[in-house]
C-alpha cells in the first residue's frame, strides 16, 4: 500500500496515511520514545443514523442500534474478543456517539498481535436470535440505570428539550422497547452498510514501526472494492427553534443538578471552517465558565453553585449545542444569575488574548499522549477536519470572530433550563 508524510511544521509531529484498497483510511503517528501505543478502528454510525436505504427503500433503524451492535460486535462464535486483548496484555473498549462508534485498544507490548486482533474482530459480525435475546436482557437494564442515574437525566432532558425532529435527541442506548425491535436481519443490514471500510478510519500512535503497521493492516484489512459513493446521512428538517425553555424531573437525589443547554444552529460545516467553529467555542466557553471566569466567581460566592460546575460543546456537522451546569441547592435561582451574568459580561482584547494562548497550549499538550492524539485525530479525520490544519485555522481566529460566535451561540431564546429536583 502506498503511503503518504505529511509533517507539523510548528510542533515536528509526523503522520503517515494512506488508503487501502477497500477505502478504508489509514493514519500513523509515530512517537519515538513513547512506552504506550494507542490504535482506533473507527466508523461514521452513531445514534442520529436512525434510517437507512435497502433496495431503494428508506427503511427506519430502530432507537439504540447503534450501541447495541458496538456490544454485539465484541462477541463471538467461540469467546469474547476481550478475553484475547487480555492475554495480550491490552486494555480494548469501544464507545458509542451520536455520529460515531469506534473501537480500540492501548497497550504496551505485542502491538501488531493487537492490532490484528482490533481490524479482524471489528470486521468479523458474528449474531444469532439467541445472542441478541439475551444482550437485548442485559442493554435493558443499562437503560434502566441510567433511567435513574441524574447526571444523565439532566444532560438528556436539556437536549431533548433544544430538538424537534434530529435524532439528536434520541437516548444513544434507545428505550427498553424500540432495542426489542433489533433481530439479526437489522444487524446485519446495518453492519453491511455503515462498516464498510469506506466509511472508517484506523488511526495509530506510538513507538511503531510505520512500514510494518501499513503492511499488517493491508493484510488484515477485507480485500473488497470501495464504494462507489460516499453514505448518505438521511435527517430530518430542524428548525432553529428550540422545544421548551425548562424541563424537571424528580430522582432520590440529596441536592439538585441543573444544566442550560445552547442550541448551536451553525451547522452543515466540515473541514477547516468546521475547526474554526470549534477553537472559537472552546476559547468562548472558557472565557465564560472557566474557574477564572467572572460568572463561575458570581456563582460560587454567592453559594449557588459547587465546584462540579463545568461547561462542555458536543459539535458536529450535522449537529452542535453547548451545556453548562452544576449541583445546586438553588437550580432556578442558579439559572437566573447566570444568565444575568452572561447578558452583561464583557470580553476584551485582553480576555481574546489571554484565552487563545491557552487554547494553543491545550493543542500541543495533545501531542503529549497517544491516547489523546488518537482520539482527536480519529475523531476529526471522520468529519473530514485535519486536526494538522489547527495552527493555520487558529491563525485566522479574531477577536471579532470570538464576539460573532458568542451572539450567535450563548442567547436566551436558543437555550433549555433542566433541573434534577428530589423527590418528596
Amino acid at each position: 500500500m502506498n503511503y503518504s508524510k505529511r509533517e507539523d511544521a510548528v510542533t515536528g509531529e509526523v503522520v503517515y496515511s494512506g488508503v487501502h484498497k477497500s477505502g478504508a483510511r489509514i493514519f500513523v503517528m509515530p512517537k519515538p520514545g513513547f512506552r504506550k501505543c494507542m490504535a482506533m478502528f473507527a466508523t461514521a454510525y452513531g445514534s442520529i443514523d436512525t434510517t437507512y436505504k435497502k433496495d431503494g427503500q428508506v427503511l427506519p433503524i430502530p432507537d439504540g442500534t447503534a450501541h447495541f451492535l458496538e456490544h454485539k460486535l465484541f462477541e463471538e462464535e467461540n469467546g469474547n474478543v476481550f478475553d484475547k486483548f487480555s492475554m495480550l496484555g491490552a486494555n480494548a473498549n469501544a464507545f458509542t456517539s451520536f455520529g460515531t462508534t469506534a473501537y480500540y485498544f492501548s497497550s504496551t507490548d505485542n502491538f501488531f498481535e493487537n492490532l490484528e486482533t482490533l481490524i479482524s474482530f471489528v470486521q468479523s459480525p458474528y449474531f444469532t436470535e439467541e445472542s441478541i435475546t439475551k444482550e437485548q436482557g442485559i442493554i435493558g437494564q443499562e437503560i434502566k440505570m441510567y433511567d435513574d442515574d441524574p447526571g444523565w437525566q439532566v444532560h438528556y432532558r436539556g437536549v431533548e428539550g433544544l430538538y424537534h425532529n434530529h435524532p439528536v435527541k434520541i437516548d444513544i442506548a434507545g428505550t427498553v422497547e424500540t432495542i426489542a425491535e433489533i433481530h439479526e436481519n437489522v444487524l446485519y443490514d446495518i453492519y453491511n452498510m455503515y462498516y464498510h471500510p469506506s466509511n472508517m478510519v484506523l488511526f495509530i500512535a506510538g513507538d511503531v514501526d510505520v512500514e510494518k503497521v501499513f503492511e499488517r493492516a493491508e493484510a488484515t484489512l477485507k480485500d473488497i472494492p470501495p464504494l462507489s459513493d460516499k453514505i448518505e446521512r438521511l435527517l430530518p428538517d430542524e428548525p432553529d427553534s428550540i422545544v421548551k425553555e425548562k424541563t424537571e424531573i424528580k430522582l432520590d437525589v440529596a441536592v439538585p443538578m441543573f444544566q442550560v443547554s445552547f442550541k448551536d444552529n451553525e451547522t452543515n460545516l466540515r473541514g477547516k471552517a468546521l475547526l474554526k467553529k470549534e477553537i472559537l467555542t472552546d476559547m468562548l466557553l472558557e472565557l465564560m465558565f472557566g474557574k477564572s471566569s467572572e460568572i463561575y466567581r458570581e456563582l460560587y460566592n454567592a453559594g449557588l453553585i459547587n465546584n462540579s460546575f463545568a461547561a462542555d460543546y458536543s459539535g458536529h456537522c450535522d449537529y452542535a449545542f453547548a451545556a453548562v451546569g452544576a449541583d445546586s441547592k438553588k437550580p432556578y435561582e442558579a439559572y437566573e444569575k447566570l444568565m444575568e451574568l452572561l447578558e452583561n459580561a464583557v470580553i476584551t482584547k485582553e480576555d481574546f488574548a489571554r484565552v487563545k494562548k491557552c487554547v494553543w497550549g491545550d493543542y500541543i499538550d495533545m501531542f503529549d499522549s497517544t491516547e489523546s492524539v488518537v482520539y482527536s485525530f480519529a475523531l476529526h479525520q471522520l468529519i473530514d477536519v485535519d486536526m494538522f490544519d489547527f495552527k493555520e485555522v487558529y491563525d485566522t481566529v479574531t477577536f471579532e470572530d470570538l464576539c460573532a460566535r458568542r451572539q450567535a451561540l450563548l442567547r436566551k431564546e436558543n437555550c433549555c433550563l433542566s433541573v434534577v429536583a428530589p423527590k418528596g
